[in-house]
């Protein structure tokens, strides 16, 4: 599933996600799950 480009302003919350909210380290591996219902907020 290809949701288009990803916008500039949600970089910064997108980084803040993996690197301090999930603690998402070097050689971990991460399944990303989305579908249509949550296509806006994916």
């Amino acid at each position: 599933m290809y949701f288009g480009p990803f916008p500039d302003a949600l970089c910064l919350g997108a980084h803040n996600a993996v690197d301090v909210c999930l603690d998402i380290q070097p050689g971990e591996r991460v399944a990303l799950i989305a579908d249509e219902a949550s296509r806006d907020v994916a």
